[in-house]
């Protein structure tokens, strides 16, 4: 899972309230896990959770080895040799297989607030039990400033066929999310957010799901150290086949950073969603996020992040109930050395959607952990090894598995 931030506006004034470090620390760990290498725990705040820059949300085109005017490109590439055993090429059939990954990728950069990176992935499994995959991702992530505010846009395709815990076994599946962000200052004290989101995902041999949100947040800065929000947001997914929602998220939101080492943000509220079939009880539980960064010295990081959501089942008439702990650490050693580990869990229950009573259909609780150890060569470079344990527990028959990784990854990137 990729996950694209945007957060500006006059950066003096205020610290900006949660919007995606909840999502960072959980994506290892989101509904329909890919079974494979996740990344590693980040090493500092997302930039909603950092002082920002006079120049925030500005491209630097002068390190960019190729520049025409405005334009500037930056090639980047991905190698990875994994040996993995457990993972499941089908219900209930676990499978050891050798999986080679290599992503090399482009970065287009236009002007100083315009940019388009793609990337396709090559990647080969030795087991017969897997097809050989071609996957493509594409992100385009633009901004503008006014007076008192800015305008942000981001939009994202991907194309992937991987395992996932979800399914049991490689699913295809093309996504495209798309999203618009609006912050304008009232006064000094307050600001008002609104985003606008589209996501959409087809899914080979199982439903496709269209989902369209908006939210609305009212902010008002106690002080440069604290952001206070309260505010509403609306949305409706479309299920084909299956039944089609509409679900509203009252929350409220609350940024944080008590000393220049320590970060936290957090929201929280109720999620009502309501079934589009006669008879169809509604579906009430809480929704809430939560990250928290420290750094206690300049080259470690701990992190912390909770939360609970729902979404669309990649089953027709469900849901997913999602509840996530997340927890890791960077920490540099010996100067040249680059350890990152983290831990995961996942609590989901598959609800029925459209059904007169809730009852757990199916209930699965997933653990991940990660240890990645890598250092830097000809200045751009990296190569570390990494190795990943991951094992699902479920009332399913045939979806729970245990699955070690263990591999060697090199990149290189401008």
């Amino acid at each position: 899972m990729k996950l694209v931030c945007w957060i500006s506006t006059k950066p003096r004034r205020f610290l900006p309230a949660l919007v995606c470090a909840t999502a960072l620390l959980s994506a290892l760990v989101a509904q329909a896990q890919i079974v494979g290498v996740s990344d590693p725990a980040p090493n500092s705040p997302p930039p909603n959770l950092r002082p920002l820059a006079s120049g925030d949300g500005a491209t630097d085109r002068a390190t960019a080895p190729f520049q025409w005017g405005s334009v500037s490109l930056r090639p980047h590439a991905l190698y990875r040799l994994t040996n993995a055993d457990g993972i499941q090429s089908a219900p209930g059939i676990p499978t050891e297989t050798t999986i080679n990954t290599f992503s090399p990728g482009l970065l287009l950069e236009i002007g100083r607030r315009w940019t388009v990176d793609y990337t396709p992935t090559w990647t080969n499994y030795s087991h017969s039990g897997f097809d050989d995959a071609f996957e493509h991702e594409l992100t385009v992530l633009g901004n503008a400033l006014f007076t008192d505010g800015s305008i942000h846009f981001s939009q994202e395709y991907d194309l992937t066929d991987s395992p996932r815990i979800e399914t049991g076994f490689q699913t295809k599946q093309e996504t495209s999310v798309t999203s618009l962000d609006v912050n304008y200052e009232l006064s000094r004290k307050t600001r008002i957010e609104v985003g606008l989101n589209q996501d959409l995902r087809w899914v080979e041999s199982a439903p496709n799901s269209f989902d369209w949100s908006i939210q609305g947040l009212y902010h008002y800065i106690v002080s440069e150290r604290l952001d206070i929000a309260g505010g509403f947001g609306m949305g409706y997914t479309a299920v084909d086949p299956g039944t089609d929602m509409f679900y509203t998220r009252p929350q409220v939101r609350v940024g944080w950073k008590p000393t220049g080492k320590l970060s936290f943000d957090a929201h929280y509220g109720r999620e009502t969603r309501e079934f589009d079939k006669d008879g169809a009880v509604d579906l009430n539980i809480p929704n809430y996020g939560v990250a928290a960064f420290y750094q206690p010295f300049e080259y470690t990081t701990l992190s912390l992040g909770a939360s609970r959501s729902v979404s669309a089942s990649y089953f027709s008439d469900q849901v997913t109930d999602n509840e996530t702990l997340s927890l890791g650490l960077s920490q540099r050693l010996f100067r040249r050395l680059n350890f990152n580990a983290s831990a995961n869990q996942t609590d989901t229950q598959y609800l029925p959607s459209g059904a007169p009573v809730i009852s757990v259909i199916r209930e699965d609780t997933s653990y991940r952990y990660n240890l990645r150890l890598s250092t830097s060569f000809l200045r751009r470079g990296t190569i570390g090894v990494v190795y990943q344990y991951t094992r699902n527990s479920t009332n399913a028959e045939g979806f729970g598995f245990s699955n070690n990784e263990i591999g060697l990854e090199i990149s290189y990137a401008y």
